[in-house]
């Protein structure tokens, strides 16, 4: 089976901020870098190569529901992976954006920076493939009037690159990121034998594999120090396939998760990116959005490494119960990440 995958490098230089700051202006508040107690919602990419805006999608859920704002506020793929393929075109001539884009695969940074500049679509508003009513013709032409007026007011989201050398410390600083309520995103390569999987555990990837490609995934859970397990969108689960009319499409471990050792990551990682805050762009009642705010989720697993760095700030950090939250505003508010 061979699965479509989507991540390009960046076109050109984009600035961004590095983890670093992050661990900077933020201790630790999870107990352990697990998100997949926060983990809701179906995501599919279907035939599409837009793997990158899918991968937004979840790292949108799970900062959403860790911050406490909603459980399942699900960001648009489909309007992510349109950023993505909009922003490379930033202060061009408008004559050279083309009237309908190549389903290509897109750039990660490239796609946080359309996002962050003109704003974030949910997934009712501008339907991805898991969705009833999705049109793929919309995904791939220039954005309407009415849709940029609609993101307008959730600019700012708030991201960052996450560096690392080697085995070692790409998984600190995913733990690192993760601990303070960061998403984590990875783009790697991927070969026939992962789009095959059935929930093994992967060893190794044959990098020169011509069915093969970048592929931009998710991390959901990071504690363990011989494997990461990562979230990924081909998978067709029997309730999306009886929603949408579809066969079912069995993928990875039985939730559609899958797991890689750290080593074999580190080797065909690409690029990882943090997710570390978005604009709100859920309209809800002022006082349902402060209650919840003020009621963050903390995960009641232990930390297993005591030897882990990570782990001596996360029990330096107790307690994890957050700063009270700020006052309610009556506007779609903007980002209040770190």
């Amino acid at each position: 089976m061979k699965f479509r995958t989507g991540w390009l490098p960046d076109p050109k230089p984009v600035h961004r901020a590095s983890h670093h700051e992050l661990m900077a202006a933020a201790p630790p508040s999870l107990p352990t870098p697990n998100h997949m107690p926060f983990r809701k919602g179906e995501i599919w990419q279907a035939s599409y190569g837009m793997c990158t805006g899918e991968s937004t999608t979840r790292c949108g859920q799970l900062w959403y529901a860790m911050n406490g704002v909603g459980e399942e506020v699900m960001l648009s793929g489909a309007w992510n992976y349109l950023m993505g393929l909009l922003a490379p075109y930033d202060g061009e001539k408008p004559e050279s954006v083309p009237e309908k884009f190549p389903d290509d695969g897109a750039s990660p940074s490239m796609e946080f920076q359309g996002l962050q500049s003109l704003g974030l679509l949910l997934e009712e508003e501008f339907p991805s493939p898991q969705s009833v009513g999705f049109d793929p013709a919309r995904m791939f032409r220039a954005p309407t009037s009415a849709d940029l007026v609609e993101a307008y007011d959730a600019t700012g989201l708030q991201w960052r690159s996450i560096l690392f050398a080697n085995t070692s410390t790409l998984r600190d600083a995913i733990r690192a990121v993760m601990v303070r309520r960061g998403a984590v995103k990875i783009a790697m390569f991927v070969d026939s034998g992962v789009m095959n999987n059935t929930g093994q555990l992967v060893t190794s990837i044959n990098d020169k594999d011509s069915n093969g490609g970048g592929h931009d995934i998710t991390v959901l859970d990071a504690s363990n120090d011989g494997f990461a397990v990562l979230d990924n969108w081909w998978r067709v689960s029997p309730e999306l396939a009886a929603k949408l009319g579809i066969p079912v499409q069995p993928w990875g471990a039985a939730d559609g998760t899958w797991r890689v050792t750290w080593e074999c990551l580190f080797r065909h990682c690409r690029q990882a990116l943090a997710f570390t805050g978005a604009p709100l762009v859920k309209k809800a009642d002022v006082q349902a959005l402060a209650h919840a705010r003020g009621a963050r989720g903390v995960g009641s697993a232990t930390w297993p490494y005591p030897s882990s760095a990570d782990a001596r700030d996360v029990r330096r950090a107790a307690p994890t119960t957050p700063p009270p939250p700020p006052p309610p505003d009556t506007r779609r508010l903007k980002g209040r990440g770190t």
